[in-house]
């Protein structure tokens, strides 16, 4: 039951329908047995005239009858026998347990069945009748429509006038007339039924499917076999998994398949998807309209084409391929015997390319349209021996006429050759080349100060030019090239300059700035000695001036104090004190001029700070750093970047792949593109993390000690190491994971289509399992426990009614006629059991017995014949 509510599509929708069918009055047959626990009643609230006898029995009918306990017989000349039984339509009987009779003269009799149709029969275990003279039998099976018949195991047969027999067949509402005959095919072999694919349905209207798992879904169309389809109207599948898909159509034997109308496929896996088209063999396809593929594996693709034997094909419209591998893939072409090949329109072929026959036996041609044999051309060919003969007199005449005109061939060679004269030495023309390497000048005799390469559709493009040399001097053209070269050159130095003006500007400071937009410079405005200056030379020159001064006060201040008697100072300390911090000040200042002066020096070339810099647009800052490359930055003592551009930032960082940057102590990054706060060897690497090392393409290293040393590679905690190209490596067997948005709503949401089962191996490899097969086992597991457990209570319920009908029966003497009512009681089930026995001769006795278990409602019963003397 569970398999049928996941089917999909309208036959989902039909299962569904059936099975509602089958129990939509089942919960008045159970509410029956529910309400047997308490006295019946007839809508006035009396137990009714009618005769009854037993317990809780109700008989609302003169006519009715109502034995046993609980039962309810409420229509006129209605029965109800056994337990818990309802018999409200007129003329009808229940008997059994829990059963319900409500059409005028329905039959209910087993358990659980419900007769609602006008004089339907249902009899068994949950079976059910509806419609008018409908009648269903066995366990589960369903009549609906009128004058339906359901037998067997959970049949349903729901079209007016159609049959379901044996397990699970099923015939649709609309499918008037037609018939299911069959059983389980377990197609996928995972032992669990497949309501929607491996059950036997009758769909279309006249319609007939008998098999196991076959179905008929076109009107008057016909299944046979197992798991055969019978798709179009009218058609026909015969044998297993055949499917006959075209409406007219026909297929039969093993896997076969008709996919368009009037089309038919006969043997073992042939396919006609053509319309009208035949297949018939084994492994053949007749694709194209009104196409025959006969044989084994032949290809009819064509339109009304034909192949016949065995790998042959015909491709070609109207085409025709006969025996082993021949092929025709021109229109009306045809293709005879092993491997021959058609391949030109309206042809005959008996060979290939290279693979040529000879055509034997053929008579000799009449009609301007027949072959001819070699006898025939053998005579043709003597007679053009003779005629080659008396042609060859007439060439000799020829031969005459063929000397004169070659004499006046030698003179028109004459005056060629004085023409080529002419052009050679640049006489005709004016494009001249006196030799052969010798210079080409255009038009060197006549007058005229441009040359003009217009035509008549507008201007031309001149090209094969050489390049020109690029002089003060030259008067030589130059290419294309040679223009897109220097246009680069100026381009990049336009980029150097405003850099360097820029950094010019920074190193200046006093105001200066640079507007790389404009290309304008704003000079500095120093301030020395209380006057402005808007320039770095007069600011210098007036520093220099102040010391020049302060050297001569020096020196006029030592002389006067030598003056005054002393030898190393003036013999006042308080001067002396005062000249030595002069002296002092003096040397800072002209430390100071030296130190602006390396730096107006070293702007021209970049900046450095400690270190050494080979380009205008690097940076290295720190003791022994150093950026080499195109556009690098270093900091930190021993920072390296040599890259072209790369950055170093940190402790003897090293960043030397292309666009590469390392920053932190010792960090390497090495590989093209690699970022490492560790160690990044390898393209488009990262390195995140003390001693972490990237060496893998692409690779990723997270961590204290990281190694990701493979292709693709990530690796993530400390200590963590990627064992092989694209695999992700995360913490180590002594770290636990918490996902913590993993069992989110928000995160079952994100989810679409199948669910897996994530694995994890020994190592920790993580992958996942598809538990979507388990389901069906279990679902499997669960329904054979089931029907086991099911088995076992219906043994229990049987063993329960044995005891029950084996009551001791007699008649005692002067009596004709003697009934009994027993209880039985085994492993938790319980039976009602009733008998009767008559005096049919003096000395012979007939008894009769029916029981009934309360826990599944199984149904026995007996009759026998006994003889005394």
């Amino acid at each position: 039951m569970p398999n049928v509510f996941k089917s999909r599509g309208a036959q989902a929708r039909r299962i569904k329908w059936a099975v509602l069918t089958t129990t939509a009055l089942l919960p008045l047959a159970l509410a029956a047995e529910a309400a047997g626990q308490t006295p019946r009643e007839c809508p006035d609230g009396t137990t009714g005239p009618g005769e009854q006898d037993g317990t809780g029995n109700a008989a609302c009918q003169t006519t009715a009858s109502a034995y046993g306990q609980f039962n309810l017989a409420s229509g006129g000349s209605s029965s109800a026998f056994g337990r818990s039984n309802t018999a409200s339509g007129g003329g009808s009987s229940a008997f059994g347990i829990s059963n319900i009779a409500s059409g005028s003269g329905s039959s209910a009799f087993g358990r659980l069945n419900i007769a609602s149709g006008f004089t339907s029969s249902a009899f068994g275990n949950d079976s059910t009748a509806s419609g008018g003279f409908a009648s269903a039998f066995g366990w589960g099976n369903t009549a609906s429509g009128n004058s339906s018949i359901a037998v067997g195991t959970g049949n349903t047969a729901s079209g007016a006038q159609s049959s379901a027999f044996g397990f699970r067949s099923i015939t649709d509402p609309g499918a008037d007339g037609a018939l299911a005959v069959g059983g389980w095919y377990d197609r996928n072999g995972n032992t669990a039924v497949n309501a929607a694919t491996e059950l036997t349905f009758a769909l279309g209207r006249y319609s007939a499917a008998v098999g196991s798992g076959v179905r008929a879904e076109g009107e008057a169309s016909s299944a046979f076999g197992v798991g055969s389809t019978a798709e179009g109207d009218f058609a026909s599948a015969f044998g297993f998994l055949n499917t006959a898909g075209g409406d007219n159509s026909v297929a039969f034997g093993y896997e076969n398949t008709t996919g368009a109308n009037f089309s038919s496929a006969v043997g073992y896996t042939n396919t006609a998807s053509g319309e009208e088209s035949h297949a018939l063999g084994g492994f053949n396809e007749a694709q194209g309209f009104q196409s025959s593929a006969v044989g084994y594996f032949n290809i009819a693709s064509g339109l009304q084409g034909s192949a016949f034997g065995a790998f042959s094909q015909a491709s070609g419209d109207r085409s025709s391929a006969f025996g082993y591998g021949s092929i025709a893939s021109a229109e009306g072409a045809t293709a005879i015997g092993f491997e021959a090949v058609a391949d030109r329109a309206f042809t005959v072929a008996i060979g290939s390319l290279g693979n040529e026959r000879n055509l034997i036996h053929v008579a000799d041609g009449v009609e301007d349209t027949d072959a001819v044999n070699l006898r025939q051309v053998t005579g043709l060919t003597d007679a053009l021996d003779a005629r080659i003969t008396a042609n060859t007199d007439g060439l000799g005449v020829l031969g005459t006429d063929l000397g004169a005109l070659d004499g006046r061939v030698t003179t028109a060679e004459s005056e060629i050759a004085a023409l080529q004269g002419q052009i050679s030495t640049g006489s005709v023309g004016l494009v001249l080349q006196a030799g052969a390497d010798a210079v080409v000048t255009v038009a060197a005799a006549t007058g005229g100060a441009a040359v003009d390469f217009t035509g008549a559709d507008g201007a031309r493009t001149l090209s094969g030019v050489a390049e020109g040399d690029v002089s003060a001097s030259s008067d030589e053209a130059v290419t294309g090239a040679q223009l897109f070269a220097a246009n680069a050159a100026i381009s990049s130095n336009s980029t150097g300059i405003e850099l360097a003006n820029q950094r010019l500007a920074d190193s200046l400071g006093a105001g200066a700035a640079f507007d790389a937009g404009t290309g304008l410079f704003t000079g500095p405005s120093f301030v020395v000695m209380g006057n402005p200056y808007d320039n770095v030379g007069g600011a210098i020159g007036a520093l220099n001036t102040q010391v020049v001064e302060n050297t001569a006060d020096i020196a006029d201040l030592k002389s006067t104090g030598a003056g005054g008697g002393g030898t190393g100072g003036s013999g006042d300390p308080a001067q002396d004190a005062r000249i030595a911090a002069l002296e002092a000040q003096l040397a800072a200042l002209q430390g100071a001029l030296q130190t602006a002066s390396d730096q107006l020096a070293a702007i021209q070339q970049g900046n450095v700070i400690g270190g050494t810099v080979t380009d205008s647009t690097n940076l290295a800052a720190g003791d022994g750093s150093q950026a080499t490359g195109h556009g690098d930055t270093a900091y930190g003592v021993g920072a390296s970047a040599t890259g072209d551009p790369s950055t170093a930032i940190g402790f003897q960082a090293q960043a030397s792949g292309q666009h590469s940057t390392a920053i932190g102590g010792n960090a390497q990054a090495t590989g093209d593109l690699s970022v490492a706060l560790g160690q990044a060897s390898g393209a488009n690497a990262t390195a995140l993390g003390q001693g972490a090392a990237a060496s893998g393409a692409n690779s990723t290293a997270v961590g204290q000690g990281a190694s990701a040393a493979f292709d693709n590679a990530i690796a993530i905690g400390q200590g963590v190491a990627a064992t092989r190209d694209n695999q992700v490596a995360i913490g180590s067997g002594s770290n636990t994971y918490t996902l913590a948005g993993i069992n989110s709503a928000a995160s079952r949401a994100a989810q679409t289509g199948r669910t897996y089962m994530v694995t994890a191996d020994a190592m920790g490899n993580l992958a996942t399992m598809d538990i979507e097969p388990w389901f069906a086992r279990i679902e499997g597991l669960e329904d054979s426990v089931s029907r086991t457990d099911g088995r076992l209570r219906t043994q229990a319920d049987g063993i329960a009614v044995s005891l029950a009908l084996g009551g001791a029966q007699v008649i005692q003497p002067g009596q004709t006629f003697s009934v009994s009512a027993n209880l039985g009681h085994f492993d938790g089930s319980s039976a009602v059991g009733f008998g009767a026995i008559g005096r049919a001769r003096e000395n012979v006795f007939v008894n009769v017995g029916i029981g009934a278990g309360s826990r599944t409602g199984a149904v026995a019963g007996r009759a026998g014949i006994s003889w005394g003397w």
